[in-house]
């Protein structure tokens, strides 16, 4: 459980950039932030350094990944490929409530997009867009489930942590 709520906050840490590139990152540091012992920490760094989100580097510590512009045009290729599959997947196979969640999250974005409309559209404000590109996450990730592969899922998560 503690192994869990750390993975998720120093994930969480990575992907909103609060980790410049090549600033370590400190166990310790985490651990008194998160008022737990080192352990967790220590298995959640293992953890995102197995899912490619953090390096470690011998006798220096662990940073933050950088991606490569050819792994990243990789992994938006297969994750392309993930969701036309699921996409087609789920046409065939889904339940209603899955197709419930898409429809929600379609009516969602719209919304967003007619909120964005009535701005003045060289500075849309930037929960608005932060609002539109968690819809847009949620529905690629509804498609996704749709599908009911739990192989695509995987890769489709694993992909996802770097590109979305």
């Amino acid at each position: 459980m503690l192994q869990t709520k750390a993975y998720k906050h120093i994930r969480s840490k990575l992907l909103s950039g609060q980790f410049p590139p090549t600033q370590r990152i400190s166990a310790r540091r985490l651990a008194e932030e998160l008022d737990v012992s080192l352990t967790p920490v220590r298995e959640a760094i293992l953890r995102l350094s197995n899912e490619g989100l953090v390096h470690r580097v011998p006798q220096s510590g662990t940073y933050p990944r950088q991606v490569t512009r050819d792994e990243l045009q990789g992994m938006l290729e297969l994750r392309q490929a993930i969701e036309s599959m699921a996409a087609a997947a789920a046409a065939e196979r889904a339940k209603p409530a899955a197709v419930d969640e898409i429809r929600h999250c379609c009516e969602t974005f719209g919304q967003l997009a007619a909120k964005i409309e009535r701005q003045d559209p060289s500075h849309p404000t930037g929960d608005v867009l932060q609002q539109a590109a968690k819809a847009e996450r949620a529905f690629h990730e509804a498609v996704v489930m749709a599908a009911d592969n739990p192989v695509a899922e995987r890769m489709f998560g694993e992909c996802r942590v770097l590109t979305a």
